[in-house]
């Protein structure tokens, strides 16, 4: 669950979110649909497959070439001697090991690559919503998935849609400030 207090100056504003019977300013943002619309997290999932892609085509041409060098060492494995033979085996047997050993470090490089997208975005979303909060006056707010700690609260406590067009419009900027550099 995500309880923060917040403040920032590029926020929508609005009297969304509802005060509380102890006088603190709550509202909540479906972590659902915020996942679903922040356009961040879309660009960061497709940069993912890309790199995923990538990797999968580049481990998949080294595959090939084993399999075209292992076929061609069958068809030619009558014509060379015992000890020939034996030394082209180990080779084939070393460089598989190795394609092995590239799967794994790809995989744990998307791996890593992925737990640190995720980490950019969740950062930029807590310092959104720290912002957002201070600024709108919010004393608490929740993250609230319907599944999670939280089961129910009064959808007048709803601020996902301005925390999201807020986001999208924060992001958007850096990505044209990005872009002119």
């Amino acid at each position: 669950m995500l309880i923060t207090a917040c403040g920032n100056t590029s926020a929508p504003t609005a009297s969304v979110g509802a005060i509380s019977p102890s006088g603190a300013k709550i509202g909540y943002v479906n972590s659902d649909s915020l996942f679903e619309n922040f356009k961040m997290i879309k660009d960061l999932e497709e940069d993912l497959i890309a790199e995923k892609l990538q990797m999968q085509n580049q481990f998949q041409v080294e595959y090939q070439k084993l399999e075209k060098d292992y076929m061609d060492a069958q068809k030619g494995a009558s014509q060379l001697s015992q000890e020939a033979l034996g030394i082209l085996q180990r080779r084939l047997a070393q460089r598989e090991q190795g394609l092995c050993q590239m799967q794994q470090q790809m995989e744990s490089q998307l791996m890593q690559s992925e737990g640190k997208k995720n980490d950019e975005y969740l950062k930029v979303i807590r310092e959104y919503l720290d912002n957002y909060g201070a600024e709108n006056g919010y004393q608490i707010i929740y993250s609230y998935n319907g599944v999670g700690n939280v089961l129910y609260i009064d959808s007048a406590y709803d601020i996902t849609n301005l925390v999201v067009v807020g986001l999208n419009k924060t992001y958007e900027s850096t990505q044209e400030t990005a872009e002119a550099e």
